[in-house]
């Protein structure tokens, strides 16, 4: 749901309450549940739709990463479908699917923005593959992050080799995306509202894991 820069800068937020003790690990773990974009594999097999807030205090530091990824993606669900009134079930590149990314893109932009002075995206390696994946498809995604969060000046053109990657699957999806971006920029209140599901999210998973 999320993307990359708002998933590590949320992993930060609870990485002392997770007891992490490996933050490469940790990170590479977080970074790892997208990785299915470039290695092929099944999205179920990288997102486990079961897992409860308490989950993501157990298990190696890795594994710890990639469900708070996971969790994110399960509790942002509703505030993002929530902002375009969206019931239906996603089709992928359907004009919903691209709202929604042009969402994400405006809460990912504000986390990369926070994240820039600490450069911690462009140090992210992959350090496992949890089911059997080629590690050279799996480095292609780690590969492609870098090549987004390693802009000098944070703007909607650092997400230019996302885009361009998704254009080579579905022609002309990049634009779309960039362009239902810049609109929703000049609504205010949308924005306002974007930035708002971050907080929201931390708050809701601080009580998940204060309720066990």
């Amino acid at each position: 749901m999320a993307m990359q820069a708002t998933h590590v800068r949320f992993a930060i937020e609870f990485e002392k309450e997770l007891g992490v003790l490996d933050r490469a690990e940790y990170l590479s773990g977080v970074m790892y549940s997208d990785s299915r974009y470039t290695s092929g594999i099944d999205r179920h097999l990288t997102h486990d739709s079961s897992l409860k807030i308490t989950y993501a205090l157990v298990g190696s530091d890795f594994e710890k990463g990639w469900k708070i990824h996971v969790l994110y993606d399960m509790l942002e669900h509703d505030y993002i479908f929530g902002l375009f009134n969206i019931t239906a079930k996603l089709v992928a590149f359907s004009d919903y699917w691209i709202k929604i990314s042009a969402a994400k893109f405006i809460e990912d932009l504000e986390s990369f923005k926070l994240l820039k002075e600490s450069k911690i995206i462009e140090s992210i390696s992959p350090t496992s593959t949890p089911n059997n994946e080629d590690p050279s498809k799996l480095s292609k995604w780690y590969d492609l992050q870098r090549s987004v969060y390693c802009s000098e000046i944070p703007s909607i053109e650092s997400y230019k080799p996302m885009m361009d990657w998704f254009d080579e699957d579905v022609p002309g999806a990049g634009v779309r995306w960039e362009a239902t971006t810049r609109d929703l920029e000049k609504d205010p209140e949308m924005v306002k509202n974007i930035h708002a599901m971050y907080g929201m999210i931390v708050k809701e998973f601080y009580d998940g894991l204060r309720a066990r």
